[in-house]
């Protein structure tokens, strides 16, 4: 039997299982609205397991195994920019007492409770968690690829039946608890194949020699940066925080937390966790990187050092290990957008456009429905996505750091307009528009930022502060926004 087939067939028992276990702990638990919001009474083990298996996702894992391939340490600059944007999360910890169901409604109170920012901000949001959902189908499609030889489309199919089937059934619990396990999963596998791939590879000596001999001997200094430049390395920091603030599944987690005691606790721990992380995905790429080096057969794509090292480095057990625990890592970030994205649609959408909410009662059928309409958008989505890192510089890059300012200002900035907020959101997307589409603009940007966060970063913030200064200030109490987002 080929080592593919033991990995297709691996991958198979391992989706029944989350299926398994997504259906045994939540029967009965998740009809009517807890199919989307849990009840709102997580514990801080599931939430620390959800929020860290959320975080360490396929940028976190083989996007940063490539990076750390190609740019030694670096590849720990993903992990770095997401777990600060974890550990900052708590400063929306004022936020629950208010009960939202989505960042949709947080940001409109942040907004002075304008109805006219909430359809912008639904869609927009909505869009973000699309987005997200189809940059880890095209992530863990690329293992597939690699070890099975199989048709991209092919592989970015299987990987989405795989985490819409325990999503589909469970909903948010489901997706709470599977995180959980594939969390263990990911850190016993990554942690596993750390201490099997240094002494293949010869150790950190082995590996600096290598690097060194590339005339690369920067990729090992401080987080890579003599190798990866530190504009570079700011930029792709700053990306990978508004990955946490920006995106509506973190403010989710924050809103599903049992107590205001655990909400605190699973964030802190989750920066700690994922900063640790961060160092075992960039260790697994150098390996890899030393390892061709030795041979004399270099990689054709960085995104492939993880996958060579589960199929040629390894032997077949260790490699389905390694893979398996590749995949948790994507698939347990594809459920979590996946399922926030639904929320934002049942939750703000479609009362948009229909002016009334759903019934408790169809609930859980509307909200599976509206699941496999979210998950074939992203599915297409997914077609159109290349290199992970790359993907997430020029499109979270481009469009999250306008969301985030607004979140940023309209927290702790009590002059925010909804019309300053709203210019931050759309000024960042046209900026991302114009940076992805228009190549002299994207050069431009390149050359000086090598890639767009911080600049629009800076836009938006001076369009937020701008344009709020030259609209009417909002005068109304906490109270009186509330009313008007729960209108």
């Amino acid at each position: 039997m080929s080592q593919g087939v033991i990995f297709v067939i691996g991958l198979i028992v391992y989706v029944a299982f989350m299926i398994f276990i997504g259906w045994i702990t939540t029967r009965g638990k998740s009809d009517g609205t807890d199919y989307l919001d849990g009840g709102r009474k997580v514990a801080i083990l599931p939430l620390i397991g959800t929020i860290v298996a959320t975080c360490v996702g396929t940028g976190s894992s083989m996007g940063a195994a490539g990076n750390g391939y190609l740019y030694g340490w670096a590849g720990a600059l993903v992990g770095l920019g997401n777990s600060v944007g974890m550990l900052c999360m708590l400063w929306f910890m004022r936020m629950r007492k208010f009960k939202f169901t989505s960042m949709v409604t947080e940001a409109q109170f942040l907004l002075g409770g304008s109805k006219q920012s909430k359809t912008l901000l639904a869609i927009a949001f909505f869009l973000i968690e699309i987005m997200w959902t189809g940059s880890h189908i095209n992530g863990g499609s690329k293992y597939l690829c690699y070890v099975t030889g199989m048709n991209d489309a092919l592989a970015k199919t299987l990987i989405t039946i795989g985490f819409l089937g325990y999503a589909y059934f469970g909903g948010y619990m489901a997706v709470v608890w599977t995180d959980t396990v594939q969390l263990g999963i990911i850190l016993f596998g990554f942690i596993t194949i750390v201490i099997r791939s240094l002494p293949m590879a010869g150790g950190f000596g082995a590996i600096r020699e290598a690097y060194t001999a590339a005339g690369n001997a920067g990729a090992l200094g401080f987080y890579g940066i003599g190798s990866y430049g530190i504009m570079a390395a700011l930029t792709l920091i700053v990306a990978s925080f508004f990955n946490v603030i920006s995106v509506p599944v973190f403010h989710t987690r924050l809103f599903s937390a049992g107590s205001d005691d655990a909400a605190k606790k699973s964030f802190s721990s989750g920066f700690v966790i994922d900063l640790l992380f961060s160092f075992l995905p960039a260790i697994i790429g150098m390996c890899a990187f030393t390892i061709c080096s030795g041979t004399g057969s270099m990689l054709d794509n960085s995104d492939f050092a993880f996958s060579y090292m589960a199929t040629t480095a390894l032997g077949p057990i260790a490699g389905l290990l390694f893979l398996i625990a590749g995949l948790s890592a994507t698939m347990s970030s594809a459920d979590s957008d996946l399922l926030s994205g639904v929320t934002i649609l049942v939750a703000d959408i479609y009362p948009m456009i229909t002016h009334k909410t759903v019934d408790e009662k169809k609930y859980k059928g509307f909200s599976r429905l509206c699941m496999l309409i979210a998950v074939a958008i992203a599915y297409l989505f997914a077609l159109y996505a290349k290199d992970i890192i790359g993907y997430i510089t020029n499109v979270a890059g481009s469009m999250l750091p306008g969301v985030g300012v607004m979140m940023i200002l309209g927290r702790f900035w009590k002059r925010i307009t909804w019309q300053g907020g709203l210019a931050s959101v759309v000024g960042g997307i046209l900026f991302g528009i114009c940076y992805l589409v228009i190549a002299p603009f994207h050069a431009f940007i390149a050359g000086i930022f090598s890639g767009p966060a911080i600049p629009v970063t800076i836009l938006t913030l001076i369009l937020c502060v701008v344009v709020s200064l030259l609209t009417p200030a909002c005068t109304l109490s906490d109270e009186e926004k509330l009313a008007l987002v729960n209108e």
